[in-house]
């Protein structure tokens, strides 16, 4: 293990859980409306505002901190909230074995929801904003982590959304799920070495070394 990557092993490990634990969070909602119609997707995001939001905004949190945990691999960690930025960082062969695995993934059927548009209008304020409807959207792992590079900051504001004619951005809970699933199988291959060698450090450390 070079001596930056001795360096980094702590900090690896402490955002390896800190993204597992924040794509825990996004769970309960995620699977509340996984295999729901389009009509009942938006009834479950009506009734439970506040479960959608906190899901968004933790989602692409773990995200954001798979990647720049993932990026600890081969140098210090990036900065910033860009998903697309964070993941163009990383090395091109760890790219090239995270996107195989992520078009491996089982798609959800035609009828099935991928993700959710939710807008924001105040009475008396501005017209409701609206994305324009793409004919065919783009699902690969790329385009998501691009549209989605600013979930963590649009969903957790999405309160002011009403003072402005913005058009926020697609909660992509399906395949952004996806994302954060891969991007953890990486992660944890990886932090499974470094368990294996700070323990085996620590026993040394409490053993002494070998007198033979």
């Amino acid at each position: 293990m070079d001596e930056w990557q001795r360096l980094w092993a702590g900090e690896f490990l402490m955002a390896f859980r800190s993204a597992d634990a924040f794509r825990a969070s996004s769970r309960p909602f995620r699977q509340k409306i996984a295999g729901l119609q389009n009509k009942s997707v938006a009834r479950e995001a009506n009734n439970d505002v506040g479960g959608m939001i906190a899901s968004a905004v933790t989602l692409a949190l773990s995200v954001e901190l798979y990647l720049k945990t993932l990026r600890m691999i081969s140098g210090p960690p990036n900065q910033g909230h860009e998903l697309h930025n964070l993941y163009a960082a990383l090395p091109n062969d760890l790219r090239q074995s995270i996107e195989a695995a992520y078009e491996a993934t089982p798609k959800p059927a035609p009828e099935e929801p991928a993700f959710l548009e939710f807008s924001v209008a105040r009475e008396g304020g501005p017209s409701e904003a609206r994305p324009p409807k793409a004919e065919k959207v783009d699902h690969s792992l790329l385009a998501v982590l691009e549209r989605s590079s600013r979930d963590f900051e649009r969903w957790r504001y999405l309160y002011e959304a009403g003072e402005s004619e913005r058009v926020n951005d697609p909660y992509e809970f399906h395949y952004l799920g996806v994302a954060a699933d891969v991007l953890h199988s990486h992660a944890e291959r990886v932090c499974a070495g470094i368990r294996v060698t700070r323990e085996t450090s620590r026993v040394a450390a409490i053993n002494g070394p070998d007198q033979n």
